[in-house]
This record gives structure tokens, C-alpha cells and sequence, in this order.
């Protein structure tokens, strides 16, 4: 992995995940509803911190968890 392409910061946190197998992300939603009999329309979004953990070579099974989202303020959406 290059540290042009992500930073030194980025890059070290990078080698640290990948040495624990767990990854940390946050992942941003967000989109729009529309109520057609009344043509109006919602903006809505999340914000969901997962920890996606690395396959292991071989047949062993990776567990999900159940993951908590936060909704997200108008102003913290992404259109």
C-alpha cells in the first residue's frame, strides 16, 4: 500500500487493522422518500460504525453482528 494514496496517517492505521483482522468503517446512508398521494418528499439518513472482521483461509464461518445506526441531522447528509 502506497502512503501517496492514503496518507501516512491513513496508511498506518491501515496496517494496524489489517494485523488485527478487524476493520473499522463507518458507513453513511442516506436518500429520499416521496409520499405520491401527497407528492412529498423526505430526506432521511444514518450512520451506521461497523467492524467487518477478516475471512480466515479455510472453511471457518465469519459471524456478523447486529449493527446500531444513528440517523442522521439534515445537515450531515450527502446528496
Amino acid at each position: 500500500m502506497s502512503g501517496g494514496l492514503l496518507g501516512d496517517a491513513a496508511e498506518e492505521e491501515f496496517r494496524r487493522q489489517n494485523e488485527t483482522g478487524v476493520f473499522e468503517v463507518d458507513l453513511l446512508l442516506s436518500g429520499e422518500v416521496t409520499n405520491y398521494p401527497l407528492v412529498i418528499v423526505r430526506k432521511v439518513g444514518a450512520r451506521c460504525a461497523l467492524r467487518l472482521q477478516i475471512a480466515p483461509p479455510g472453511p471457518e464461518v465469519v459471524v456478523f453482528h447486529q449493527v446500531n445506526c444513528e440517523p442522521a441531522k439534515p445537515d450531515k447528509m450527502f446528496f
